[in-house]
């Protein structure tokens, strides 16, 4: 017995291309992605923390 289409899950996306973008390019789809419901991501927390300690550590030089 054959499942109906609907049933398949989708597969995951694929990058179409690794060539970079033009910033004017760039400026264009992220703000068409922010229209459609994009969000950025979320630094990780790990990230976040370097910044921070290394922010206090300029501020501890002065």
């Amino acid at each position: 017995m054959r499942l109906p289409s609907a049933c398949i899950p989708p597969r995951q996306p694929v990058p179409q291309t690794r060539r970079r973008m033009l910033r004017d390019n760039a400026i264009e789809a992220w703000n068409t992605m922010k229209i459609t419901g994009w969000l950025p991501c979320h630094l990780p927390v790990r990230y976040l923390s370097q910044r921070i300690a290394t922010a206090l550590e300029r501020l501890r030089r002065r």
